[in-house]
């Protein structure tokens, strides 16, 4: 990959044109107005996260819902067009029909929920960091899939994680009114 450009601020026409020169091997976000380049899930990442896809896109379909998003969409979670301060990117994300608006480059609004692909790649700071970002921004559920632990951690505002275990049911609460799939369900291929 290239050099990351050394232009401040970060706008959105800098990210989309690094995107369009980045290698699909990392991750890049914005995080306290710098660059944050991570490197790719690989293998792991695509086993779990088209399920997790999967089951989420039944249900808000069925119900018609909202809308689901796999990989690459980004969210301006602080900032704007002309000054972007955190940006990031879930593995899967859900906004719900109320609230959702299609454009060309990002949304400017956190998701309702925020999927993350738990991988040994990314230490526990970046993901503690990237949930709370999630969160301060006002996504409202905060799912880490650990197919590795073998369980889903559902990060709530005000600090409350909720931890499944494969044999429990994962539910959407009010934010996905009746998803429900067991957590081994979402590790199976």
């Amino acid at each position: 990959m290239s050099e990351l450009p050394a232009q401040r601020p970060i706008t959105t026409e800098l990210v989309m044109g690094v995107e369009v020169q980045d290698d699909q091997y990392k991750l890049i976000e914005v995080v306290d107005g710098d660059w944050l380049v991570q490197p790719a899930i690989g293998a792991y990442f695509a086993v779990v996260t088209p399920m997790v896809l999967w089951k989420l896109m039944q249900h808000t379909q069925e119900h018609d819902l909202g809308y689901v998003y796999g990989p690459g969409l980004a969210y301006v979670l602080a900032g704007d067009r002309n000054n972007i301060r955190t940006l990031r990117k879930a593995s899967v994300s859900f906004v719900a029909k109320s609230r959702a608006f299609h454009s060309d480059d990002y949304y400017y609004q956190p998701p309702d929920v925020a999927v993350e692909t738990v991988a040994p790649q990314k230490t526990d700071a970046y993901r503690e960091r990237k949930f709370a970002d999630w969160l301060q921004a006002g996504t409202q559920q905060v799912w880490a899939v650990d197919r590795g632990a073998a369980q889903a951690r559902v990060h709530l505002p005000g600090g409350t994680v909720q931890v499944y275990e494969a044999t429990d049911t994962l539910s959407g609460g009010d934010v996905l009114p009746g998803f429900a799939v067991q957590v081994s369900e979402l590790f199976d291929v």
